[in-house]
This record gives C-alpha cells, sequence and structure tokens, in this order.
C-alpha cells in the first residue's frame, strides 16, 4: 500500500507572506495580493485628478465624461477599499487622460501606479 502524505493546518486569522504549494483540499480560504494601497494618499490623488479635470480646457467632452466616471468609480473603490478594483481603474484614468492629452494626470497617475510596484 502506499502512504499518503497529508498533513492538516487550521488558521484562524489573517496570514501575511503566505505561499501555497501543492493543492488546498477541502479547503476554504480567501486569498488577497494586496498591494497595500495607502488610501488617504489615494484620495489626495482624486483630488488633484479632479482639480486637473476642472482646469482642462481643451479635452473633448466625451473623453472628459468618460474620465469623471472612472474618478467616481474610484472614489467607491476607495470608499470600500478595493484595492484591485482601485488598481485597474487607476491604469484606465492614466491610459484616458493621456489619451485625452491630459498630461499632468496621466503623469500623477502612473507616479502613483509606480509607487505600488
Amino acid at each position: 500500500m502506499e502512504s499518503e502524505n497529508k498533513s492538516s493546518v487550521i488558521i484562524n486569522g489573517p496570514v501575511n507572506g503566505s505561499n501555497i504549494v501543492a493543492s488546498m483540499n477541502n479547503s476554504s480560504a480567501t486569498i488577497n495580493n494586496n498591494t497595500n494601497i495607502d488610501f488617504n494618499a489615494l484620495k489626495q490623488l482624486v483630488s488633484k485628478i479632479e482639480s486637473d479635470l476642472e482646469n482642462a480646457k481643451d479635452a473633448e467632452s466625451e473623453k472628459m465624461a468618460a474620465l469623471k466616471e472612472q474618478v467616481a468609480s474610484l472614489k467607491q473603490s476607495i470608499e470600500l477599499q478595493n484595492e484591485t478594483s482601485a488598481v485597474e481603474i487607476l491604469k484606465n484614468i492614466a491610459a484616458g487622460a493621456i489619451s485625452s492629452g491630459i498630461w499632468s494626470i496621466g503623469s500623477s497617475v502612473s507616479a502613483f501606479l509606480g509607487s505600488l510596484m
């Protein structure tokens, strides 16, 4: 008979810096790949984005509306402290701002994203 090598680990509470090698059978887990966003800094970035949007006169109104929708979504992600969503929205804001010619927003968001890496 072959012997199976099985072990059980029970952890009640958060675990940081863990790796799972092999598989998790009959388990429940919430796995977050947190980038540890500083949500206070992100709120300040949102304020700067909103200010830059107000000062941007040359951008197309359709693109401005899309950026404002993205900012509203970002605010919701901040409120929920949803890091994954916030990062994706930030990427969309950076791309939209750059394509709209609003370089100040694009560079600010890109710098913030770069600080996460």
